[in-house]
Protein backbone atom coordinates (compact mmCIF):
# COMPACT_ATOMS: atom_id res chain seq x y z
CA UNK A 1 0.00 0.00 0.00
CA UNK A 2 1.12 3.54 -0.65
CA UNK A 3 1.37 6.21 2.02
CA UNK A 4 -1.69 7.99 0.59
CA UNK A 5 -3.78 4.83 0.77
CA UNK A 6 -2.64 4.17 4.34
CA UNK A 7 -3.43 7.78 5.31
CA UNK A 8 -6.97 7.46 3.87
CA UNK A 9 -7.54 4.19 5.73
CA UNK A 10 -6.10 5.77 8.91
CA UNK A 11 -8.61 8.65 8.64
CA UNK A 12 -11.45 6.20 8.02
CA UNK A 13 -10.39 4.14 11.06
CA UNK A 14 -10.20 7.30 13.17
CA UNK A 15 -13.78 8.24 12.33
CA UNK A 16 -15.05 4.71 12.98
CA UNK A 17 -13.29 4.42 16.37
CA UNK A 18 -14.43 7.86 17.55
CA UNK A 19 -18.00 7.15 16.46
CA UNK A 20 -18.00 3.79 18.25
CA UNK A 21 -16.42 5.06 21.50
CA UNK A 22 -18.04 8.49 21.52
CA UNK A 23 -14.66 10.00 22.49
CA UNK A 24 -12.27 12.24 20.61
CA UNK A 25 -8.61 11.27 20.52
CA UNK A 26 -5.54 13.01 19.11
CA UNK A 27 -4.64 11.12 15.93
CA UNK A 28 -1.34 12.08 14.28
CA UNK A 29 0.16 10.88 11.02
CA UNK A 30 2.40 13.71 9.85
CA UNK A 31 5.06 13.70 7.15
CA UNK A 32 7.89 12.77 9.49
CA UNK A 33 5.92 9.83 10.87
CA UNK A 34 5.00 8.71 7.35
CA UNK A 35 8.70 8.56 6.43
CA UNK A 36 9.34 6.47 9.56
CA UNK A 37 6.28 4.30 8.88
CA UNK A 38 4.43 5.15 12.07
CA UNK A 39 1.27 6.88 13.27
CA UNK A 40 0.03 7.65 16.78
CA UNK A 41 -3.15 8.04 18.78
CA UNK A 42 -3.04 9.77 22.17
CA UNK A 43 -5.41 7.70 24.30
CA UNK A 44 -5.12 9.45 27.67
CA UNK A 45 -3.16 11.93 29.75
CA UNK A 46 -2.48 11.09 33.39
CA UNK A 47 -1.77 13.82 35.94
CA UNK A 48 -0.22 13.74 39.38
CA UNK A 49 -3.44 14.40 41.29
CA UNK A 50 -1.77 13.89 44.67
CA UNK A 51 0.71 16.72 44.02
CA UNK A 52 -2.13 18.90 42.72
CA UNK A 53 -4.15 18.44 45.93
CA UNK A 54 -1.07 19.09 48.07
CA UNK A 55 -0.19 22.23 46.10
CA UNK A 56 -3.67 23.76 46.33
CA UNK A 57 -3.94 22.89 50.02
CA UNK A 58 -0.53 24.53 50.64
CA UNK A 59 -1.62 27.66 48.71
CA UNK A 60 -4.69 27.99 50.96
CA UNK A 61 -3.13 27.05 54.32
CA UNK A 62 0.02 29.13 53.93
CA UNK A 63 -1.96 32.17 52.79
CA UNK A 64 -0.07 32.36 49.47
CA UNK A 65 -3.30 32.47 47.47
CA UNK A 66 -4.64 35.39 49.46
CA UNK A 67 -1.30 37.26 49.34
CA UNK A 68 -1.14 36.82 45.55
CA UNK A 69 -4.74 38.03 45.17
CA UNK A 70 -3.99 41.15 47.23
CA UNK A 71 -0.77 41.76 45.26
CA UNK A 72 -2.72 41.49 41.98
CA UNK A 73 -5.43 43.86 43.23
CA UNK A 74 -2.82 46.44 44.33
CA UNK A 75 -1.12 46.20 40.94
CA UNK A 76 -4.42 46.90 39.17
CA UNK A 77 -5.06 49.75 41.64
CA UNK A 78 -1.71 51.33 40.73
CA UNK A 79 -2.56 51.02 37.04
CA UNK A 80 -6.00 52.57 37.64
CA UNK A 81 -4.48 55.46 39.62
CA UNK A 82 -1.89 56.02 36.89
CA UNK A 83 -4.65 55.93 34.28
CA UNK A 84 -6.68 58.51 36.22
CA UNK A 85 -3.64 60.79 36.55
CA UNK A 86 -2.66 60.60 32.87
CA UNK A 87 -6.14 60.53 31.34
CA UNK A 88 -5.88 56.90 30.20
CA UNK A 89 -4.98 55.49 26.83
CA UNK A 90 -6.48 56.58 23.53
CA UNK A 91 -8.09 53.18 22.88
CA UNK A 92 -9.86 52.91 26.27
CA UNK A 93 -9.40 55.80 28.70
CA UNK A 94 -11.05 53.97 31.64
CA UNK A 95 -9.91 50.37 31.09
CA UNK A 96 -8.08 49.84 34.42
CA UNK A 97 -10.65 51.76 36.47
CA UNK A 98 -13.47 49.68 34.96
CA UNK A 99 -11.52 46.49 35.56
CA UNK A 100 -10.84 47.44 39.17
CA UNK A 101 -14.52 48.28 39.71
CA UNK A 102 -15.47 44.77 38.53
CA UNK A 103 -12.97 43.25 40.96
CA UNK A 104 -14.44 45.07 43.97
CA UNK A 105 -12.42 46.06 47.00
CA UNK A 106 -9.15 44.38 47.95
CA UNK A 107 -10.89 42.30 50.64
CA UNK A 108 -13.72 41.28 48.28
CA UNK A 109 -11.26 40.22 45.60
CA UNK A 110 -9.12 38.25 48.08
CA UNK A 111 -12.24 36.50 49.43
CA UNK A 112 -13.34 35.66 45.87
CA UNK A 113 -9.95 34.15 45.05
CA UNK A 114 -9.87 32.20 48.32
CA UNK A 115 -13.35 30.82 47.59
CA UNK A 116 -12.21 29.78 44.11
CA UNK A 117 -9.15 28.03 45.59
CA UNK A 118 -11.38 26.09 48.03
CA UNK A 119 -13.57 25.03 45.06
CA UNK A 120 -10.44 23.96 43.17
CA UNK A 121 -9.31 21.93 46.19
CA UNK A 122 -12.69 20.18 46.37
CA UNK A 123 -12.55 19.35 42.64
CA UNK A 124 -8.95 18.11 42.92
CA UNK A 125 -9.84 15.86 45.88
CA UNK A 126 -12.82 14.46 43.94
CA UNK A 127 -10.57 13.80 40.93
CA UNK A 128 -8.04 12.03 43.16
CA UNK A 129 -10.82 9.92 44.65
CA UNK A 130 -12.36 8.95 41.28
CA UNK A 131 -9.26 8.64 39.06
CA UNK A 132 -6.64 7.71 41.65
CA UNK A 133 -2.98 8.69 41.61
CA UNK A 134 -0.86 8.99 38.47
CA UNK A 135 0.28 5.34 38.51
CA UNK A 136 -3.33 4.15 38.68
CA UNK A 137 -4.32 6.52 35.84
CA UNK A 138 -1.49 5.19 33.64
CA UNK A 139 -2.55 1.61 34.41
CA UNK A 140 -6.15 2.45 33.43
CA UNK A 141 -4.94 4.20 30.24
CA UNK A 142 -2.92 1.10 29.25
CA UNK A 143 -5.96 -1.13 29.78
CA UNK A 144 -8.06 1.22 27.63
CA UNK A 145 -5.36 1.29 24.93
CA UNK A 146 -5.26 -2.53 24.85
CA UNK A 147 -9.05 -2.53 24.55
CA UNK A 148 -8.85 -0.11 21.61
CA UNK A 149 -6.17 -2.16 19.88
CA UNK A 150 -8.39 -5.22 20.20
CA UNK A 151 -11.37 -3.39 18.63
CA UNK A 152 -12.43 -4.67 15.19
CA UNK A 153 -11.80 -1.27 13.54
CA UNK A 154 -8.15 -1.12 14.57
CA UNK A 155 -7.58 -4.85 13.99
CA UNK A 156 -8.93 -4.42 10.46
CA UNK A 157 -6.66 -1.38 9.91
CA UNK A 158 -3.60 -3.32 11.09
CA UNK A 159 -4.49 -6.35 9.00
CA UNK A 160 -4.96 -4.31 5.79
CA UNK A 161 -1.71 -2.34 6.18
CA UNK A 162 0.22 -5.33 7.49
CA UNK A 163 1.26 -3.40 10.57
CA UNK A 164 1.49 -3.73 14.32
CA UNK A 165 0.61 -1.58 17.33
CA UNK A 166 2.48 -0.81 20.53
CA UNK A 167 1.57 1.15 23.65
CA UNK A 168 3.95 3.95 24.67
CA UNK A 169 4.11 6.51 27.46
CA UNK A 170 5.64 9.95 27.11
CA UNK A 171 6.41 12.13 30.14
CA UNK A 172 5.64 15.78 29.43
CA UNK A 173 5.77 18.21 32.34
CA UNK A 174 3.78 16.69 35.19
CA UNK A 175 1.62 14.61 32.85
CA UNK A 176 2.09 11.25 31.19
CA UNK A 177 0.60 10.81 27.72
CA UNK A 178 -0.34 7.26 26.76
CA UNK A 179 -0.13 6.56 23.01
CA UNK A 180 -0.90 3.75 20.64
CA UNK A 181 1.81 3.73 17.97
CA UNK A 182 1.11 1.98 14.69
CA UNK A 183 4.07 0.60 12.72
CA UNK A 184 3.76 -0.18 9.01
CA UNK A 185 5.76 -0.43 5.80
CA UNK A 186 4.53 1.71 2.88
CA UNK A 187 5.43 0.65 -0.66
CA UNK A 188 6.36 4.17 -1.78
CA UNK A 189 8.71 5.03 1.13
CA UNK A 190 12.28 3.77 1.18
CA UNK A 191 14.76 4.71 3.86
Amino acid sequence: MTTTEIKKLYTKTKKAVEKKTGRKFTWVMNGRQQILGTATVCVATSWDTVKNVEFIRDQIESGKAEKEARRTWRSFKRDADNEAATGGSSWDPTFWRDHLAKMGTEDEYAAKILKREHENLTKAEETLETRGDKANQVKTAHAYARQLIASPEIQNFLEVIGGSATIEDKQEGSGVHTYIRFHYKADDITI
